[in-house]
């Protein structure tokens, strides 16, 4: 049997039960005016299987008797503003599989939350006054999915001190987590940490990269973000992270030329794409974005993000009387032969960069003059088709 008493906005109260409903399975409450639930009804709901009180702006508690019902299979209190903690669990529900508490005014997480033995769903996600979730989450073992987007009072991820073989899903966007422990490896089988806009974040350990089924990772670059030493080897002195040790084709994943994994592990870093292996470190991705693109032979070539062009136009001042070797067409003299992978229908050819060496006699200048080299340069085809070019810098 089902009740739906669905927005109906002045219904401030829910009725007192005085003897158990042996049949009312569902229970929708919907955008009500409840303000709170009492113990004697919640009590006597002996086989309810779903109440959802989404939306309840003036809900302010809810009753401890709650672990009373041992057939409830999924709890929604998800837009209960007022709501600022969920009670006790007193007792194992074994049978509650999905809360709901997204945009909730829930302040803490209660360590008795280990009682509900077989969740699998705990949607924590704009619960805007979230400040923490205790460590005895790991006792979830069932747990696949813990959404905690945009929880930004949360500052800090909890320890898991045991494996939690079963969460792959935790979306931590825009929360305000300032660093990532180093147990987050006992999440067995997280496949996806996505910590885009976390801009409190300030260090990520190299832990992760330990976990086998992580593939991918999304996060924004942040002046203070660092990465903590791979293999406890300083991050200047680790000859892993050598950029020239880095396989940098465009259809190729970046991997140190020393590793062994054959793991691989998507990058979204600070807007741009990477495939590298799993003891990558993300402060050599700073040297590679030094140049803004993906290299292949002084050729970028990549995909834009989003469906939408991007403009990489763009200079970089390297000290020294060399060309890196990144570029691969080289030459002396006022010209240069090279293909570019110009076809119909191209649209993963984002362009091509020009790096030169000027030599002039330092004597000339003044100590307040200002350096201002002017570069012409002409682009022809196998066709005749010619582009003239100019660069000041």
């Amino acid at each position: 049997m089902r009740l739906d008493l669905g927005n109906c906005s002045r219904l401030k109260s829910f009725p007192q039960l005085l003897e158990p409903m042996e049949k009312l399975e569902i229970i929708i409450l919907n955008g009500t005016g409840i303000e709170e639930m009492s113990s004697s009804s919640i009590e006597n709901l002996i086989v309810l299987e779903t109440l959802s009180l989404n939306e309840c702006k003036n809900l302010m508690c809810i009753p401890t008797t709650i672990c009373k019902l041992k057939s409830l299979g999924e709890l929604d209190l998800g837009g209960c503003s007022e709501l600022k903690s969920i009670p006790e669990i007193l007792e194992p529900m074994a049978k509650l599989k999905k809360l709901y508490l997204k945009g909730s005014g829930i302040e803490e997480m209660s360590s008795s939350i280990e009682n509900l033995v077989v969740l699998e769903e705990l949607n924590l996600s704009e619960c805007k006054n979230l400040k923490s979730i205790p460590t005895t989450i790991c006792k979830l073992k069932s747990l696949m999915s813990l959404n905690l987007d945009n929880c930004s009072k949360l500052k800090s991820f909890p320890e898991i001190l045991e494996p939690m073989k079963e969460l792959w899903y935790l979306p931590l966007n825009g929360s305000g987590i300032e660093e990532i422990p180093s147990s987050i490896e006992n999440l067995v089988m997280l496949n996806n940490l996505n910590l885009r806009e976390c801009k409190n974040l300030k260090s990520i350990p190299t832990s992760i990269f330990n976990m086998g089924s992580i593939s991918e990772i999304e996060i924004d670059k942040y002046p203070q973000l660092q990465i903590l030493p791979y293999n406890f080897l300083p991050v200047e002195d680790s000859s892993e992270t050598s950029t020239s040790q880095l396989l940098v084709t465009h259809d190729q994943p970046y991997i140190c030329s020393s590793c062994t994994s054959t793991a691989i592990l998507n990058l979204h870093y600070d807007g741009v794409d990477f495939t590298c292996c799993q003891c990558f470190l993300f402060y050599t991705i700073h040297n590679i974005l030094a140049t803004q693109y993906f290299i292949n032979n002084c050729i970028f070539v990549g995909k834009c993000m989003n469906g939408k062009e991007k403009d990489f136009r763009t200079s970089f001042c390297y000290s020294g009387g060399t060309i890196t070797p990144w570029f691969g067409y080289q030459s002396m003299g006022s010209s240069l032969e090279l293909n570019l992978p110009f076809r119909e229908n191209c649209y993963d050819f984002l362009g091509f960069g020009l790096c030169i060496v000027v030599e002039f006699d330092p004597t000339i200048l003044k100590d307040d003059d200002v350096l201002d080299l002017k570069c012409e340069y002409n682009l022809k085809t196998k066709k005749g088709v010619l582009t003239r070019l100019r660069y000041t810098s």
